[in-house]
């Protein structure tokens, strides 16, 4: 098979007295983009939040999806894709879980066993703000789409800007929270490349330019024009093909 294999981080919904209500979802524009990109989509669960190394071995990359809430085992995830150099898109949620991972080495340390100890969803409040999504659509439906757009700026020297061939977008938003600036100012692994006007970070990238690392806090799943970040993910992929 040569069709690259991508796996979905998608959030986990625990409520462990309701068996029917302790499951992880996962949204099919993903999934869409994938397979229109050439590549074969796969979802990744981890019951009752406890990480598995072995099903990340599966996969030639990786999807972060959007969704409500960060887990410790999410950056058991983002530590095995930054040591293993796996080609990602992190998406919203996806983007601000990569910020997450940076906050926890930066307090407990660097070693992936300290913080899947200490990390808690309720630490949330230590790298995110809560800024709701620019213009405040919830329930969001898609032929509002346009209401949901603002402007970002993008760093031309960028690896999104590369890809997009625009310093100016205007992207569709659905959000709750935004990363805190000060988070990445002496970041490790990551640098801010797309801000909005009023200063919220929207485009991450990897600080090592060997890998193929954006994180997102749009929504580029929605519209056809961001096709191309797909198409480059599972071209990446295909470099990393087990």
């Amino acid at each position: 098979m040569n069709k690259p294999v991508i796996g979905l981080v998608s959030a986990h919904y625990k409520e462990y007295d309701r068996p029917f209500k302790n499951y992880t979802t996962f949204v099919d524009n993903y999934s869409k983009r994938i397979i229109q990109s050439g590549g074969i989509p796969i979802g990744l669960v981890y019951p009752d939040g406890k990480f598995n190394q072995e099903s990340l071995q599966l996969c030639d990359g990786l999807v972060f999806e959007g969704g409500s809430n960060i887990d410790s085992y999410q950056l058991n995830i983002v530590n095995y894709l930054i040591e293993n150099k796996i080609p990602t898109l992190a998406i919203c949620l996806g983007m601000q879980t990569l910020v997450a991972y940076e906050w926890a080495t930066q307090t407990y340390g660097q070693t992936i066993k300290n913080i899947s100890d200490n990390f808690k969803s309720e630490d949330e409040k230590y790298f995110l703000d809560k800024k709701v999504g620019h213009n405040n659509l919830n329930p969001f439906y898609l032929s509002q789409i346009s209401k949901s757009k603002h402007e970002i700026t993008i760093d031309s020297k960028s690896r999104l800007y590369s890809l997009l061939k625009k310093e100016k977008l205007n992207v569709p938003s659905l959000h709750d929270y935004s990363v805190k600036n000060n988070i990445l100012k002496n970041s490790k692994y990551f640098k801010p490349v797309a801000y909005s006007p009023d200063e919220t970070i929207e485009a991450i990238e990897s600080l090592d330019k060997s890998h193929f690392l954006i994180g997102m806090q749009f929504h580029p799943e929605l519209e056809d024009e961001y096709q191309i970040l797909f198409d480059n993910l599972i071209k990446e992929a295909k470099k990393n093909k087990k």
